[in-house]
This record gives C-alpha cells, structure tokens and sequence, in this order.
C-alpha cells in the first residue's frame, strides 16, 4: 500500500462509491463498519463528493492529525458534502436531536479558521463536518484522537463555548455535547436523502 498521499491521488475527483473500498482503505473493524453503512446510505440529488483540489487545500491548511486519510478518500468517494442529517432526540445520545448539512471543505475551513468555536476547538482535535440547520449556530465535530482512529465520535459544541487546548477529558458537558459514540452510528440512525435549501 502507497502513502496516505498517493492513495488520495489516485481517487476520481468524480467517484461517488466503488465495488471494494476496503481495498484501498484501511482495513479493520471500524473502517468495515463505516464503509458498510455510507454503502448503503441514501443520497440526494444535491449531494456531491469532494473533489481533489478541496482536499488538497483541507491537507494544506489544518494540522495533519485532522486530516486523516481515511477521511479525505471518504469525501471523495461517497456524497456526503450537502447532504442533511436528522436524529431524532432519542438517537441522540446528548437528548437534543440533530438537523445538520455536512460541510462543504471550503465551509469547513471557515468554520475552523476564521470562527467560533472552530478556532477554539482544533486545540483539541475537533474538526468540523456539519452546520446546523434549526438556527442555533452550533456546529457538529468529528472527535480525532488521532490518525489511525477510523470511525470516531461526534460532537455538538456550543457556538459561544470558551475552552483552551486542555485535555480530551477535560471538555466540559456543556461546552461539547457527545451525538454519537461513532461516525458510522450517527450516519446509520440518522434520517437522509433530503434535498437541502441551502446547495453547497
């Protein structure tokens, strides 16, 4: 297998799913797990993937611990980016239910560069994938202990949240909401294939 550089290379910016994923990607539980489920999730019409140059620019401008590879060939295989999420309060493990897009990279890198508390939140190794569509402003985060972590948790933070770069056990409850215990569980529960009013 190639460096985590070459295999983003090698995908299609057009490619919107392939017969054997798990052949280039990461092997393990985890990752089987997560494959199976974005195999069979619902799309909209509006969705799309991501193409290289997007993920190119998320490589250059976020810390490398963000940016797994997994995660970039995720983008550029399956049409996650404007796709809605709902969960309903009982899927939700923080009891709030979600109606979230997933970013668009470029709404991504605002969100981490530029806002609240996406700035606040790299320090300690979220990164931001879904804005929220029921007006609270508060932002939905993948939890990257590091690279090799393949299906990680979410996250809601707060838009005014304020913490520094303390440690993972140290966000408060208030600050950073935990949805899901694993990405491949948020994406199994949560209702898709709406066509969203805000195209990205």
């Amino acid at each position: 297998m190639g460096s985590p550089g070459l295999r983003v290379r090698l995908l299609s910016p057009c490619a919107t799913g392939v017969a054997d994923p798990a052949a280039v990607w990461q092997q393990g539980d985890c990752m089987e797990r997560l494959i199976d489920v974005l195999e069979r999730m619902p799309v909209a019409p509006t969705q799309r993937v991501a193409t290289f140059d997007e993920c190119e620019r998320l490589h250059m401008s976020l810390p490398g611990r963000l940016v797994p590879s997994w995660l970039t060939e995720m983008l550029q295989r399956y049409r996650l980016i404007g796709g809605v999420f709902e969960l309903a309060e009982c899927d939700d493990v923080s009891g709030l239910g979600v109606a979230m897009q997933w970013m668009s990279p470029a709404m991504l890198l605002e969100e981490m560069l530029q806002a609240m508390p996406g700035r606040i939140a790299e320090a300690s190794g979220f990164l931001a994938v879904g804005a929220c569509l029921e007006g609270s402003g508060d932002p939905y985060f993948l939890k990257l202990r590091d690279r090799a972590e393949t299906d990680p948790p979410v996250y809601r933070i707060y838009h005014d949240a304020r913490f520094g770069p303390v440690a993972y056990e140290d966000l408060s409850a208030q600050q950073a909401n935990l949805v899901a215990p694993r990405l491949s569980a948020f994406l199994e529960k949560a209702a898709t294939g709406k066509i969203s009013a805000f195209p990205v």
